[in-house]
């Protein structure tokens, strides 16, 4: 079995429809997240479904709440006995347990607005993993576009603050793991459209 060596990093797109500046969003469940894993090797892709979400950005405890759905994790590029491991894999407790954690949740608490651009936000909040809460500070770009606010935001998440620890080389021996060492670091993509 072809195991995950490397979590990439990416980015998060959040596309919503706002009628009105500050307008709450609902996004139901119809939207996905899409996960690169880069190895040695090679790179695996695939998705994770949003559960819910909302954003409102005249909230004030949170601007953004999402809910993913850490059981519905599918590979894209693997197919058959191949692709069943590596979801399997992702499912157990080697990597984000969804038997005993099947939600990862994002709020966003704060969007402060840039002085000289007022497209650009540093946003902070927090994600949950595996029932483990930690803040996160990422930038932002909040556009509108034909009847829809577009919210495009970066960052990179390190796996072991969510006690990730699977073949990390900060937990096991680096030259025993050799081609099977997984970097720390982890991102996500994303296109999320409003009902």
């Amino acid at each position: 079995m072809q195991s995950l060596k490397v979590f990439g990093l990416s980015s998060v797109l959040l596309a919503v429809s706002l009628s009105a500046h500050g307008a709450a969003v609902d996004f139901g469940n119809s939207n996905t997240l899409k996960w690169t894993g880069t190895k040695l090797a090679g790179a695996h892709d695939g998705t994770v479904k949003l559960k819910e979400g909302k954003l409102d950005l005249d909230g004030k405890a949170e601007k953004g709440r999402f809910v993913f759905d850490m059981k519905s994790i599918q590979n894209s590029d693997l197919k058959g006995e191949w692709k069943t491991k590596l979801e399997d894999h992702l499912k157990s407790a080697d990597f984000f347990d969804v038997q005993k954690h099947p939600e990862a949740v994002l709020v966003i608490r704060e969007l402060k607005a840039d002085a000289k651009d007022k497209t650009k936000y540093e946003a902070k909040g927090d994600l949950t993993i595996k029932g483990i809460t930690k803040p996160m500070t990422f930038p932002a770009t909040i556009t509108q576009e034909k009847g829809k606010t577009l919210v495009n935001a970066k960052f990179t998440l390190n796996r072991l603050d969510w006690d990730i620890r699977y073949n990390s080389g900060k937990f096991f021996d680096p030259k025993a793991l050799g081609d099977k060492l997984i970097l720390d670091d982890i991102g996500f993509e994303s296109v999320l459209t409003s009902n």
